[in-house]
């Protein structure tokens, strides 16, 4: 069953793509607008999860506070991010590896929506990322960034970078905590078609930008950490 329904999700990709996404990407280039590209990919993303039989509990929602800020989850699975496009009540920007850029159709996307391709091993070109991210902040946007920077290996949180708390302050906004509970159960590492189930997703309490960068980040880590031993 969990192959028939990737089956079903690559044909829905290719026509969802070529029907849908590419006279909006060629509109959007013209018009310069994103709104209906974001709108398509929130559809897109959600009967992607109806397809492979995911389902999310969202708790916390009265923890979302007004744009600006960044929303700073621990990452245990590829469900993690679209998860956000998807039902989060803001629409999002985000940083994003290079590599997804390069996806047919998906990274022209991403260009379009201002999305942040971020190269981890250029120092140069990571801090011109940071800016971006800084200026889309002051313009009132909502900005996802991953502190651990990639997908867990073992279940376990990993090592939180500062960037995403020095971004705050800079930018003067608080960060919103959010824990995925069990989207590595669906979807590991390594794997590349979900099981299904029901995804937890929890937001914690806003983080206000006060203090240093490196206290906001071990405060950053110690509520999701402490939020993951409470499930």
């Amino acid at each position: 069953m969990k192959y028939f329904r990737f089956f079903l999700f690559t044909l829905f990709f290719v026509l969802f793509h070529l029907l849908v996404i590419s006279p909006l990407i060629f509109l959007s280039w013209i018009t310069r607008g994103e709104d209906a590209l974001y709108k398509a990919y929130r559809l897109f993303w959600r009967a992607t999860f109806f397809i492979f039989g995911i389902r999310f509990q969202i708790e916390g929602k009265e923890n979302i506070p007004r744009p600006p800020f960044l929303i700073c989850p621990n990452h245990q699975s590829y469900i993690d991010g679209p998860f956000f496009i998807s039902h989060f009540p803001y629409p999002i920007k985000a940083m994003i590896k290079e590599s997804i850029f390069k996806i047919p159709w998906v990274g022209q996307a991403l260009k379009i929506a201002n999305f942040i391709k971020v190269k981890r091993a250029h120092p140069f070109k990571a801090s011109i990322a940071y800016k971006e991210a800084e200026e889309l902040l002051r313009k009132g946007k909502v900005l996802l960034i991953f502190p651990e920077g990639t997908r867990t290996r073992d279940g376990h949180l990993g090592k939180f970078k500062e960037g995403a708390c020095r971004l705050a302050e800079r930018a003067g906004v608080p960060i919103l905590p959010a824990v995925f509970l069990n989207s590595r159960e669906l979807l590991p590492r390594g794997k590349w078609v979900p099981g299904s189930g029901r995804v937890r997703v929890k937001f914690l309490t806003a983080l206000p930008p006060k203090g240093n960068a490196k206290e906001l980040c071990a405060e950053l880590k110690e509520v999701i950490k402490n939020a993951l031993a409470q499930d």
